[in-house]
This record gives structure tokens, C-alpha cells and sequence, in this order.
């Protein structure tokens, strides 16, 4: 007998996250790391968002916002994060 399990709605919860230099390369930045259920993403703070002007404001925002840049769903749940400083010279 088999069971079968499928999920309607992915999860939308945080339940670890840090901050710090998690993909290579020079010109990358921070990034904000987050893991919620299944899924794990990285995220970039973009500070050069332009908001629309709306009814109360004629003019241009600027505004904070987060640009995923890595997703991935992993097969279990995960339980606990660590984060560990890795030395730059080998």
C-alpha cells in the first residue's frame, strides 16, 4: 500500500535567514538568505526602485526593495541553519 502526499500551496513562512556574501564574485554585494519549509532563496537589496506616482503624490519615489536572485525547493524540511566564515586566502 502506498500513501501520496501533494502540496496545494507552497509555504510562504520564514523560519531561518542571515545576511552576508553568500554568492561569488566581486561586484555581487550582500545578499539576504532564506529558508522557509522547503525552500531556500537568496535575495539582493536593490536601493534603486522608482515608484510610480499615485493620486496622493505627483512626483517619482525611490524605494528599498529585495530581487530574488537564487531559488530552490529542497526534497525535507530543514531543520537548523549554521553559517560559518570562510577565509578568503587558501
Amino acid at each position: 500500500m502506498y500513501g501520496y502526499l501533494r502540496e496545494t500551496d507552497d509555504s510562504t513562512a520564514i523560519n531561518y535567514s542571515a545576511y552576508g556574501k553568500f554568492l561569488p564574485g566581486e561586484n555581487t554585494g550582500f545578499q539576504l538568505l532564506t529558508i522557509g519549509a522547503k525552500f531556500l532563496r537568496i535575495f539582493r537589496v536593490n536601493p534603486y526602485v522608482l515608484k510610480e506616482p499615485g493620486e496622493d503624490s505627483e512626483e517619482w519615489q525611490q524605494k528599498t526593495k529585495l530581487e530574488c536572485m537564487f531559488s530552490c525547493r529542497l526534497l525535507n524540511k530543514c531543520h537548523s541553519v549554521a553559517v560559518a566564515r570562510v577565509p578568503r586566502e587558501f
